[in-house]
């Protein structure tokens, strides 16, 4: 109930600070004694017997709150977009991609990229919580980009080890 009073007398003073203004007279004649004049003037017992003016806490709406957590979200999915791409080592499909491209020619270039899509990687270490607000959006990118990392490694590995493959199998054959 303080709250609603505090906040509709501040919303009372400041329209009339507007009203004073379009008027041409002094601004400076709504003060912040005459805003607590009217709150000890109300029904409403104070909270400390202290002088201090009465200062609302900001009033945060759904949809600000809403825009914080998707710039928290998009800067934590910039984080972990980053950290897979700089810290996610692909030297294992790399390897096995060349193996199957190899070994088993275009089924293996398949073979191995299907497999590579399979698993889903997670970071090792987690990030301090300020400079990564939202964990969640955090591991799903990092997971995101190391996934097509993996796939992009395997494929392109597999495909250098068809391309070895050939010259070898051409000149065996002659």
């Amino acid at each position: 109930m303080v709250k609603k009073v505090v906040a509709l007398l501040l919303i009372l003073s400041y329209s009339s600070l507007l009203f004073a203004e379009s008027n041409g007279q002094d601004s400076s004649a709504v003060s912040v004694e005459s805003v607590t004049n009217i709150v000890s003037e109300s029904s409403v017992a104070p909270l400390d017997s202290s002088n201090a003016p009465v200062v609302a806490a900001p009033v945060i709406s759904k949809v600000e709150s809403e825009q914080v957590a998707y710039n928290a979200c998009v800067m934590s999915e910039i984080a972990g977009r980053g950290d897979a791409a700089g810290k996610h080592s692909t030297v294992g499909w790399g390897v096995f991609g060349i193996a199957s491209g190899f070994l088993f020619g275009l089924l293996g270039i398949g073979a191995s990229t299907l497999i590579s899509a399979i698993p889903k990687p997670k970071p090792e270490v987690v990030p301090d919580p300020v400079q990564v607000p939202s964990l969640e959006c955090y591991t799903e990118a990092y997971t995101s980009k190391a996934k097509s990392k993996n796939i992009m490694t395997t494929l392109g590995m597999s495909c250098l080890g068809w391309v070895i493959w050939i010259p070898i199998a051409v000149s065996i054959s002659k």
